[in-house]
C-alpha cells in the first residue's frame, strides 16, 4: 500500500513540475517574442531559456533560435553571451538533428568579443559559450576556427590573467581537436598570399591562414614580465613587514 502511494505521490509531483516548466517556458519565450531589448525580464528570461535549454519541445526550438538570431546584435553584451549559450545548448540537446545557420551567432561574438574587457564577472561565461560554439559543434569550417584562434591570442594579450588563461586553454583544446587544421599556424612563413585583416567581423573571411602565430610566444613573454613582477611586489610586502 506504501509502495503503492508512494508511486502515484511521484507521479502528480512529475505532473506538477512538468506543468510548472511548461508554463515557465511559455512565459520566458512570450518575453523573448516580444523583441523588446529594454525589458527588465529579458535577461531573467534568457537566463531561465539557457538553464533549461535541452528540455525545449522541439517544435519551438527554431522559432526561439529565430527570434534570439534577429536580436543578438542588439542585445547587451551578457545578454548576448546567453543567448549564444542557449542557442548551442538547444541544439546539443533535442534540436542535435536540426541544421540551422548559425553564422550569425558566429560574427557577432567574433564581433563583439572586445567588449569582455569593459565587463565585470562575465569571464567564466565567455569561455563557457567558447567552448560551446568551438569545442562541442560539429561541421565547423577551417576558416572560421583559425579566424577565432587568432582573435583569442590576441584577445588573451590585453586582458587579466585570469582570463588570458582560459582563453589559452580553450586554444589549447582546439589545437588538440583540429590537429589537421591549426598547426600551419605554427609554421615560421604563412602558408598562403595575401593579407590578414583583424578588423574584418566576419571569421570566414580575414584569411587568417597567412598570418603566423606570432602572439604566442610575445604572450609568454608578457606573462614572464606579469610573475617578475609579482615576485617583486611580494619582496617589497615582506620588506614592509619585517
Amino acid at each position: 500500500m506504501e509502495e503503492s502511494n508512494a508511486l502515484v505521490n511521484r507521479n502528480k509531483t512529475y505532473v506538477i513540475h512538468t506543468e510548472v516548466l511548461e508554463m515557465v517556458f511559455e512565459v520566458a519565450f512570450t518575453v523573448l517574442r516580444m523583441g523588446d531589448i529594454k525589458d527588465p525580464l529579458l535577461p531573467h528570461s534568457l537566463k531561465i531559456l539557457t538553464k533549461h535549454s535541452k528540455l525545449v519541445n522541439l517544435e519551438i526550438v527554431l522559432d526561439l533560435i529565430q527570434s534570439l538570431s534577429d536580436m543578438m546584435e542588439d542585445l547587451p553584451f551578457h545578454s548576448m553571451l546567453q543567448a549564444s549559450l542557449c542557442t548551442f545548448n538547444m541544439l546539443q540537446g533535442r534540436g542535435r538533428a536540426i541544421e540551422y545557420d548559425l553564422q550569425k551567432f558566429y560574427c557577432v561574438l567574433y564581433q563583439r568579443m572586445r567588449e569582455i574587457l569593459e565587463q565585470k564577472d562575465l569571464d567564466s561565461l565567455l569561455i563557457e559559450v567558447l567552448n560551446s560554439m568551438l569545442l562541442e559543434s560539429r561541421n565547423l569550417a577551417k576558416t572560421r576556427i583559425t579566424s577565432y584562434v587568432k582573435r583569442l591570442l590576441l584577445l588573451s594579450l590585453e586582458c587579466n590573467p585570469t582570463l588570458a588563461d582560459g582563453l589559452l586553454k580553450t586554444v589549447m583544446l582546439l589545437y588538440a581537436r583540429f590537429q589537421k587544421w591549426l598547426p600551419d599556424l605554427l609554421e615560421g612563413q604563412p602558408l598562403a598570399g595575401g593579407l590578414f585583416s583583424n578588423e574584418d567581423n566576419n571569421p570566414d573571411l580575414p584569411n587568417p591562414l597567412v598570418d603566423v602565430c606570432w602572439a604566442l610566444p610575445k604572450l609568454k613573454r608578457c606573462f614572464d614580465k606579469q610573475d617578475d613582477l609579482t615576485v617583486a611586489m611580494l619582496e617589497n610586502a615582506k620588506a614592509n613587514v619585517a
